[in-house]
Order: structure tokens, then sequence, then C-alpha cells
């Protein structure tokens, strides 16, 4: 349902059903950052019968990445 953050590409976007991020980057340091979220995908998924355990598990693998971004 929504991108894999732990393995973002710049300058490119990095898509999902629901969403799209984009980090532009050229020389040193990244100069923009964009989020869109595509609301007919997003109406689609809101009226499927599967909907809540996406979310549940996309939400899940977010926090998870999170967590392992934030180890050393």
């Amino acid at each position: 349902m929504f991108p894999d953050v732990s393995e973002l590409h710049f300058n490119k976007p990095n898509q999902s059903k629901v969403a799209s991020i984009e980090i532009d980057a050229h020389g040193i340091g990244i100069q923009r950052r964009r989020l869109s979220i595509d609301r007919q995908e997003w109406n689609e998924c809101l009226g499927c019968e599967r909907f809540d355990d996406c979310y549940k598990l996309s939400i899940a693998r977010l926090l998870m990445q999170q967590t392992l971004a934030g180890l050393s």
C-alpha cells in the first residue's frame, strides 16, 4: 500500500499502490522531497474488503523499517 522507505531511490519515483515518494538529489544534498497520493487508488482500497488487513500490514512494515533505520 505504501512505498518501501528502507530502500528509497533518488531522482525517480518510489511508487506503491497509493503513494509515491520522490527525492530530487543533484550534487551534494537533497533539493526536494515530494509525497503524492493517488486518491483514486486510495478510494479503491477503502472500498476493498481486505483494506483493514492491508493497511495494518503496511503500517507495521513502516514501523519496522523505521526501527531498523534507527539501529546502528
